[in-house]
């Protein structure tokens, strides 16, 4: 294990040239470079052991969390795209996976009632990654087997990395950070219902529809309201 040392030094520190590792998309920069060497076919390939140890060392994650990771991608998953510029449904994925993070970062003892509150503020389609997980977790409020049911989604992957990078959170700011992202969601919901229904408009024109659009820019501007802290 000693000799693999100056190897796995070497390839972290190249993978974090010029990066700033607390910021969770340089995290996720160095991990995605090293994931093919810690994918070592080797029952016991001591350069890998001693990568993990030392990306668990360095990014903050956990030894669990990472093997997780490296499972979805073994897997034959795809690295996950970044999200910035995101289609409005991909965007509604995005939140919802961030709401679903803020929830499993929870102690055991809240996590049920914070479950409870975030489904009566915010109602995902049916067949929704976030209505699924809502309604997994009013059942079996058990946060290990939902990652486990949730990695092996088609988004586990990137759920997964959520998870990893996400910035620890205080206890304090939990409610605000939760009820701004709450917000964020209904808006990603609301706009896709406002592009069906401009989408039907311009087919059909109607009073109702027009009505409808008009009750929906009310509503995405309160929720921008809340969370630009308005």
């Amino acid at each position: 294990m000693e000799a693999a040392l100056p190897e796995v030094e070497f390839r972290f520190q190249e993978a974090a040239k010029g990066l700033d590792l607390t910021r969770p998309e340089h995290k996720r920069k160095v991990l995605e470079a090293l994931t093919p060497r810690m994918l070592s076919p080797e029952p016991f390939d001591p350069v890998a052991e001693r990568l993990k140890a030392l990306v668990v060392e360095k990014l903050g994650l956990s030894p669990r969390q990472l093997e997780e990771y490296l499972a979805s991608r073994k897997r034959g998953r795809p690295a996950p795209p970044p999200p910035p510029k995101a289609e409005p449904k991909d965007r509604a994925l995005l939140l919802e996976l961030d709401v679903m993070a803020l929830l499993l970062s929870l102690p055991e003892e809240r996590f049920l009632d914070w479950v409870l509150y975030v489904s009566d503020h915010v109602w995902p389609p049916a067949g929704s990654l976030l209505a699924e997980f809502l309604d997994l977790a009013r059942r079996e409020p058990r946060r290990d087997y939902l990652r486990q049911v949730l990695s092996r989604k088609e988004a586990g992957g990137l759920f997964l990395e959520k998870l990893m990078m996400a910035p620890p959170l205080e206890e304090p700011r939990f409610p605000e950070v939760m009820e701004k992202t709450l917000a964020r969601l209904r808006e990603a919901y609301y706009l896709e219902r406002r592009a069906k229904l401009k989408a039907l408009l311009a087919q059909e024109p109607r009073m109702e529809l027009l009505k409808e659009i008009q009750e929906l820019d009310q509503a995405i501007e309160a929720e921008r309201r809340i969370y630009r802290g308005l």
